[in-house]
């Protein structure tokens, strides 16, 4: 989901081979997540914000796993510090 970013972030999505779904509603991250749900065609959502620092290149790897072992499991987060 792009709500009008003016940085780098289209460029390094494309680049990268990512689907990029340009939302009309600007500056509501909840709001683009809901149109970015009902877009996903695969059977795992990853969804990061524009503050999330991923710790190292493993990270969405190591997220991922645990669903593709257990099909129990349904929703996963990470800690989160301020």
């Amino acid at each position: 989901m792009d709500g009008g970013s003016t940085d780098a972030t289209k460029t390094i999505l494309k680049k990268n081979k990512f689907r990029i779904i340009d939302s009309p509603i600007k500056k509501n991250a909840e709001a683009q997540r809901a149109i970015g749900l009902k877009h996903a065609k695969n059977n795992l959502i990853v969804s990061l914000d524009a503050d999330n620092y991923l710790p190292h290149k493993k990270w969405i790897t190591q997220m991922v796993r645990p669903f593709l072992e257990n099909k129990d499991i349904v929703h996963a987060g990470t800690l989160h510090f301020t």
